[in-house]
């Protein structure tokens, strides 16, 4: 219990870069240097424990830890295809939520910016805190419109939800940009809520301060999903346009451990192209193919060795009946033998996932991948 609290507590954070301080008595006294830290916890799908919805087949190519209905409480609302039995783990961040708030208090400070309101809209994992006082009246406009029955680029709450979407299409990179986008605003209205206790600021300053700010975060947030679009359109890779025009990008592709489980490897052969020696197979299933090549070819020689003495020593046909042609025969059951055997081998269905890739499915995802230090290179 301890572990999944500290997990939970932990992940913006560790998505931000930064390293949590703990006391001496252990992980339930750590304290951030983070002015973010405060809403950790509403954003976890349990990363870095054994429930971690980011990893298994459930999470996809990806690695999204979203997963959708699969059954209603409701009988008159049927989900099809539902077996009738089974469930997903209920994670504290979740897709379908329409807000997110926390509440903090500071004593010692006039009214009117003691509290504040940090408050998210749609899936708490994707969306940016912004700051709200009681003194400032009415709530920013981009908290005070839409509904989830028509797109509105007015309201905060239709941006979150659009890039929330968006991001099932790569998930383990496109999170890394929305995590930092929401650090970087969340840090700023950190800044702003300071600001503004130290001045003992008043209502109305307060409710230009915030309402700036939250103007600024829906613009970010839509300009955001627009940008990762690009980022990742296709399967692919894209940096902006260089000096000289020339448009960078390259293809992703998937894990290899994730195409094997799919069957990728036993998917049609590639015509004209050459072997790919980048991802081999794991050495104890490469070093038995190599060993039944090894053995098939070994008795396709034998069978050549005795093909070739049988025709050189026979100086007649009578000769060849009577003392070859029992050795032809047999050699020539071994030849079919051999090609039976290597086409069973070339043909054979792979079974669901080997240990070896269920090892490396259950790895966890540590940091920015490998993905996003290529752009970064770009």
């Amino acid at each position: 219990m301890h572990s999944s609290r500290w997990a939970t507590h932990s992940l913006p954070v560790r998505h931000a870069g930064l390293q949590p301080r703990t006391s001496r008595q252990g992980p339930r006294q750590a304290r951030y240097s983070h002015a973010c830290a405060l809403p950790c916890s509403d954003r976890s799908h349990y990363e870095g424990t054994a429930f971690d919805t980011t990893q298994g087949v459930a999470a996809g190519p990806f690695g999204s830890p979203d997963r959708y209905a699969a059954f209603s409480l409701n009988p008159s609302k049927h989900v099809g295809e539902d077996p009738g039995y089974g469930a997903w783990e209920r994670t504290v961040a979740i897709y379908r939520a329409s807000c997110v708030w926390v509440s903090a208090t500071k004593a010692g400070l006039p009214a009117a910016v003691a509290g504040t309101i940090w408050y998210g809209v749609a899936d708490p994992s994707k969306t940016v805190f912004v700051p709200m006082m009681v003194a400032m009246g009415e709530p920013p406009a981009p908290y005070t419109v839409g509904t989830p029955g028509k797109l509105d680029r007015r309201a905060a709450y239709w941006a979150v939800r659009y890039l929330q979407n968006l991001a099932q299409l790569r998930y383990k990179d496109m999170i890394v940009d929305i995590n930092r986008h929401a650090v970087h605003w969340e840090r700023h209205g950190a800044e702003a809520v300071a600001a503004l206790r130290r001045d003992r600021a008043d209502g109305p300053t307060i409710k230009k301060v915030l309402d700036t700010l939250a103007e600024q975060v829906l613009v970010a947030t839509w300009q955001l999903s627009d940008e990762l679009m690009v980022k990742y359109a296709d399967g692919g890779l894209t940096a902006p346009p260089l000096p000289d025009s020339t448009i960078p990008s390259h293809d992703l592709g998937y894990s290899a451990a994730w195409l094997r489980t799919a069957g990728f490897t036993k998917g049609p052969t590639r015509m004209g192209l050459p072997a790919v020696a980048q991802n081999p197979l794991p050495p104890a299933e490469a070093a038995a193919d190599a060993g039944a090549d090894a053995a098939a070819f070994s008795t396709l020689a034998a069978f050549n060795d005795v093909g070739v003495a049988a025709a050189t020593s026979a100086p007649s046909q009578p000769t060849l009946a009577s003392g070859h042609l029992p050795l032809a025969l047999a050699g020539l059951v071994t030849l079919v033998a051999a090609a039976v055997l290597l086409l069973a081998r070339r043909t054979a269905r792979a079974p669901d996932a080997s240990a070896w890739e269920s090892t490396a499915l259950a790895a966890p995802a540590t940091g920015v991948g490998a993905e996003e230090r290529a752009y970064a290179a770009l």
